[in-house]
């Protein structure tokens, strides 16, 4: 069942099409990048450390990579793959491969899937994007004037001071939980389009709640005002690690309520 569903992307001109931009806006991104090398050659400290230069880091002018890719993410994953959940409803093959496994294991495949389908295509998108940027980058020192304030007894033991002290661990991690939140947000997408099974009420429905996860919170905890689902995906910001469990918290709930109604009118209702 799992090469039948990879074969169903691999196969669909537009899930590859889509694929590929995913890996080719951090591509795009650090050509932006390289007009750092010809303003700071010879200035190893005016050059941009590596981590400072990768995707996650947005150090880009105006961020329109980033906005791209984390912005539309939710059209991304409904076009890759979660319209087919749509398509195979529609066609009536939904119905005989609940009977062949069962409802319950149906769906878990087809969240799992997503989980791991899109957490995947991330991951290789930003590591493919910082291989590039530490050959590039890598005598890079500078954190865009960041690194200064680690003079600041007060700044070095925040969160932030700590970001740069150790800024190679750092993105590491921050690579990885970027790509589960996206390998969650696929999830989010495919449980939707099995809960809604109409793909203009699916794009619609995804791009409110990821947007939600942008906005909703700053404006409820004002005392807090970055704790949006950004905290968890771009390092070296203002956040702290009270921001960044706040906004994984929301994001996590959110996942969790979708996948309990997907549960309660695809799986326990058909059931009965």
């Amino acid at each position: 069942m799992v090469k039948s569903e990879i074969s169903k992307i691999l196969h669909s001109k537009r899930s590859l099409c889509f694929i590929f931009l995913l890996i080719i806006i951090p591509v795009i991104d650090f050509w932006m990048q390289l007009k750092d090398i010809r303003f700071a050659s010879g200035y190893d400290e005016y050059l941009k450390h590596p981590a400072m230069a990768g995707f996650l880091s947005a150090s880009t002018s105006g961020h329109l990579p980033q906005m791209l890719f984390f912005w539309m993410f939710p059209l991304f994953t409904i076009i890759i793959y979660s319209n087919f959940i749509i398509q195979e409803k529609k066609c009536g093959l939904t119905s005989s491969l609940v009977v062949r496994i069962g409802q319950r294991k149906y769906y878990k495949f087809k969240m799992i899937l997503s989980f791991c389908v899109f957490s995947t295509v991330v991951f290789v998108s930003l590591l493919l994007n910082f291989f590039m940027v530490l050959v590039v980058f890598h005598h890079g020192q500078s954190f865009e004037g960041l690194e200064q304030l680690l003079n600041d007894k007060m700044f070095t033991g925040s969160f932030l001071g700590w970001e740069i002290k150790h800024a190679y661990l750092n993105y590491i991690i921050f690579t990885i939980t970027t790509s589960v939140i996206c390998g969650l947000c696929g999830v989010m997408c495919s449980a939707l389009a099995s809960i809604l099974q109409n793909a203009k009420t699916v794009y619609i429905t995804s791009i409110i709640i990821w947007f939600l996860q942008f906005t909703i919170l700053p404006a409820l905890v004002p005392n807090y005002f970055h704790c949006d689902i950004f905290a968890c995906i771009q390092p070296f910001t203002e956040s702290g690690i009270v921001e960044i469990c706040i906004a994984s918290s929301f994001y996590l709930i959110t996942i969790s309520v979708i996948l309990i109604i997907l549960y309660r009118k695809r799986v326990k209702c058909d059931e009965i």
